[in-house]
């Protein structure tokens, strides 16, 4: 049985990947991708890389501040 997630999400200035499921005990197999896109077209996007408990302590941080 595959559990394997992947999940994609693009809005006009950033994007989001979730890979998730993945029972390879390489180092970012499970991670969360945030990349914000640049406004000039000589610069890349900075990208923001981090294992799922890293993501889940962003997104505990997120609620807490955003229900406030």
């Amino acid at each position: 049985m595959d559990n394997k997630v992947r999940k994609f999400r693009e809005t006009e200035r950033s994007v989001f990947f979730l890979s998730a499921g993945n029972t390879d005990k390489q180092a970012g197999s499970n991670n969360l991708s945030i990349t914000v896109k640049s406004d000039d077209w000589r610069v890349d996007g900075n990208t923001i890389r981090m294992s799922l408990r890293e993501a889940k302590v962003l997104q505990k941080f997120l609620n807490e501040a955003l229900d406030e």
